[in-house]
């Protein structure tokens, strides 16, 4: 492929997290706002939130099962226009039932965005593999800490957010436009590919350490803010401190992390990462004042889990890591769905505080299926070893 092409591919990558960043920033700034907006409680959002996760799982597995057939720019193009289409029911919605379809139409899109940029990462070899997927989802780490901290400023000064999502529709429309241009269609082999899945156990522990990792990424990006305004008093602007700080050392981690996993074993240092963030969450928690600054700080080592659980997909699946990226989606979608209306129920019934144990909970299941995971490379890896030897 041309350099000039591949070029185009990671800018469209580019645009492509930080819209999908975009995205799953509205979906979770505007928690208070969309309680105070449709006169609803945790609970009800919290049932909303994870009930639009079941169309993600949909769109999730079905984008994984076919995409490489019809190509990753033609499923970004369409989450584009979903997106598109779900922010203006948001934007026009008097009603808590339109904030629901809205929801799932955001929660669709952003899951075929994010399936599709995953599979067309690998598509830039300007760079190794690790440093192309690391620096790719920084580019939404970075885009979220921008929105966060400048969402913040937006709400406290009053603007009118319908507005602001009027704005973000039209963004949608004409990056779907640009993105039908990218070069790279689906080749006969890749139409006529049937997907499948290879080292069952292995699988497995990924898929469960993905989503529970997923979820974990996913409640405290949609709930920190409401935990620090509802918990502690704070204001728009205040809370959106913490959630800026997570997303900007989450940026952080994601741009260096690609270097630095590029030299040690990957499993290792996601292992060590998910230790770290368990840790950071619970100091922050636990002992709360200033050291609520860990609970931000928690984003660099949230940072480098997912890309590097990806690099670690492709380099083992080769083309059916698409499948896999799917199949992982259904997962994560399923563990949202559960815990994040779990999570709202929680905090009508337990409050704020108690509840957002939940998180470092999660990180903890995860870290668990990372270890399995890596008992189970170990065994692929010895296994060959011998065959060669027996060979």
């Amino acid at each position: 492929m041309k350099k000039s092409h591949q070029y185009y591919i990671f800018f469209m990558c580019f645009l492509g997290m930080m819209l999908a960043a975009l995205s799953s920033s509205y979906r979770g700034f505007f928690v208070p706002t969309y309680k105070a907006e449709f006169g609803i409680n945790n609970t009800h959002m919290g049932m909303i939130i994870s009930i639009a996760q079941i169309s993600s799982m949909a769109f999730s597995y079905i984008g994984g099962k076919y995409c490489l057939r019809i190509g990753p720019k033609r499923l970004i193009f369409l989450g584009y226009l979903i997106n598109a289409g779900a922010i203006t029911l948001v934007l026009s919605a008097r009603s808590w039932p339109l904030l629901f379809i809205g929801f799932c139409g955001m929660s669709s899109g952003t899951a075929l965005l994010v399936l599709s940029l995953n599979t067309m990462l690998p598509m830039v070899t300007l760079f190794s593999p690790a440093i192309i997927m690391n620096f790719g989802h920084g580019i939404f780490g970075f885009g979220s800490a921008i929105y966060q901290k400048w969402l913040g400023w937006y709400l406290t000064n009053a603007h009118n957010w319908r507005m602001l999502f009027l704005i973000s529709a039209l963004i949608y429309v004409i990056s779907a436009v640009l993105v039908w241009f990218t070069p790279g269609e689906p080749t006969d082999e890749h139409r006529n590919h049937k997907s499948s899945l290879i080292h069952k156990k292995l699988s497995f522990a990924l898929l469960f350490a993905l989503m529970f990792y997923v979820t974990s990424e996913f409640l405290i990006g949609t709930w920190i803010i409401n935990y620090f305004q509802e918990g502690y008093g704070y204001s728009p602007s205040r809370a959106s401190f913490y959630s800026t700080l997570f997303y900007g050392t989450f940026t952080a981690g994601r741009l260096v992390g690609g270097i630095l996993f590029h030299k040690i074993p990957r499993l290792n240092g996601i292992i060590v990462f998910s230790t770290l963030a368990i840790a950071s969450l619970l100091t922050g928690q636990i002992v709360g004042g200033s050291l609520l600054i860990f609970i931000g700080i928690s984003g660099i080592f949230y940072s480098i889990i997912y890309p590097t659980t990806i690099t670690l997909v492709n380099d083992t699946y080769g083309n059916d890591s698409a499948y896999f990226i799917g199949l992982s989606a259904l997962c994560t979608a399923t563990g949202v769905f559960a815990l994040n209306l779990i999570f709202g129920y929680f905090n009508d019934l337990y409050g704020v505080h108690t509840t957002f144990y939940l998180i470092p909970f999660t990180m903890t299941l995860s870290l668990m299926g990372y270890l399995i995971a890596r008992r189970e490379y170990q065994t692929i890896k010895a296994d060959r070893v011998r065959a060669q030897r027996s060979a």
